[in-house]
């Protein structure tokens, strides 16, 4: 599991040359903001320099298969060792970040009702206590598994987290949060079983509409390419491409359960799966 931490610099006089480094599972990156809108915060009126660090993780399943294991299943464990153990060895870093952004995958619900497929997972409501306990302040929806119990399980994943203090997004849900002055337009999107042509219309669309809110630093979260695979495909490159063509300042992927490759692109950085990171579903 990859936790990558981001600490990005917002300076009015742009930098002569970019530095990034990398290394094991951290990733510290300086890049100026750009506005792109009337109604985004002025570079002149922000500190001389405003620095943001943001924690990134993968897929995060906080619940069970209903024909899994009962007694080594994510529930098993909840029970025993209780809900904050999931988290417990990163809340620290968590805690001292600003911004803390997961995959959540499967619903938080009572609903009965689960779509016909062979995989859903949900958890019971209770458990986005591992989530605000830990300091984790947004939560990308836009994947294969949040409606695995229809539109009633998705509702009540949604109001669960709101009630709970977290920010939701995807699925043409868009977000805006304000952190030290600055703007962060947080934007989901699920790229299984579409068309890159259909991805690429709700990517502009939801681009602009955070640029409207007046966002000064977008960050797009895509869910896509092949499970187990270690290199990202043509879709996922010309998806991530495009939304920094689009005025993304960070990409950020997940969906096959392993890490695969970062790339730089015109200046902003492209992290292609991040891999799973608290997966209720497989323990290994």
């Amino acid at each position: 599991a990859a936790l990558i931490f981001l600490l990005l610099a917002f300076d009015k006089i742009p930098p002569v040359s970019e530095h990034k480094k990398a290394e094991k599972e951290t990733l510290s990156t300086e890049a100026q903001s750009e506005t792109g809108t009337e109604s985004a915060t002025p570079k002149e009126t922000l500190a001389a320099e405003t620095s943001i660090t943001i924690s990134l993780m993968g897929d995060c399943t906080l619940g069970s298969a209903p024909d899994s294991d009962q007694y080594n299943n994510f529930d098993a464990y909840q029970s025993v060792y209780g809900i904050d153990y999931f988290f417990q060895n990163v809340k620290s870093y968590l805690e001292g970040d600003d911004l803390s952004i997961i995959n959540l995958e499967g619903a938080l619900t009572t609903a009965e009702n689960s779509a016909s497929k062979s995989d859903v997972y949900k958890g019971d409501p209770s458990y986005v206590s591992a989530l605000s306990n830990s300091s984790i302040e947004a939560v990308n929806l836009a994947n294969d598994h949040t409606e695995d119990y229809g539109t009633a399980g998705l509702t009540e994943t949604q109001t669960t987290l709101k009630d709970a203090g977290i920010t939701t997004f995807g699925n043409d849900d868009t977000s805006v949060l304000e952190i030290k002055g600055i703007k962060v337009g947080l934007v989901g999107i699920s790229a299984i079983d579409k068309q890159v042509s259909e991805c690429r219309t709700q990517l502009t669309n939801d681009i602009n509409a955070v640029k409207e809110q007046g966002a000064n630093l977008i960050i797009v979260n895509f869910h896509w390419g092949a499970n187990g695979e270690t290199t990202p495909d043509s879709d996922q490159t010309t998806l991530a491409h495009a939304a920094i063509d689009a005025g993304a300042d960070l990409v950020v992927g997940h969906h096959p359960h392993v890490l695969q490759g970062m790339e730089v692109y015109n200046g902003r950085t492209i992290f292609y799966s991040l891999g799973s990171f608290c997966d209720g579903v497989n323990m290994y």
